[in-house]
């Protein structure tokens, strides 16, 4: 007989499958939408039923490569700086992981380079001093940054 699943049938959008989403993750966040969906994971825009705060939710099937899911959260867990992204808190079920993170609203410098087209150098000084600011801190607790490119790196806010 397999292990009892806590996990529940979730319709975010009419035209889309159902996600399955742990119920314990259902009871403290309502969720909000898809904000994006990777080759081995998706995102969840949530929100905390009682504080009202905002979060990410990453979905993670544990058949995929799970010593480095491992990795990302010993390593989130131990890090708090404002220019890296804060772990909240993990949610397990036996098929998949449910990783609460901080929301970094502001998209990425990707997409933010490409819209923007051209940076001045003072917008430019500002981006290159939080990433290196960032990195430091990392490198100072003997962490690597090892898929380091403007898709990955976010920012908090939407700007004007």
């Amino acid at each position: 007989m397999p292990p009892p699943s806590n996990l529940e049938q979730f319709q975010l959008l009419p035209d889309r499958p159902a996600i399955r989403l742990d119920s314990r993750l259902v009871c403290k966040y309502e969720v909000l939408s898809v904000v994006g969906k990777g080759s081995f994971s998706q995102v969840l825009r949530v929100q905390d039923r009682i504080t009202k705060r905002y979060y990410a939710v990453k979905l993670v099937n544990t058949d995929q490569d799970f010593g480095a899911v491992n990795n990302e959260l010993t390593i989130l867990g131990r890090v708090k700086h404002p220019f890296v992204i804060r772990l909240e808190e993990v949610f397990r079920s036996p098929t998949k992981l449910f990783i609460v993170m901080e929301m970094a609203s502001g998209g990425e410098m990707f997409d933010r380079v490409v819209a923007k087209g051209r940076y001045t150098e003072c917008e430019a000084r500002l981006a290159i001093k939080m990433l290196l600011t960032g990195l430091d801190y990392l490198h100072r607790n003997l962490i690597t940054h090892r898929d380091l490119k403007p898709e990955n790196l976010l920012y908090r806010q939407v700007l004007n």
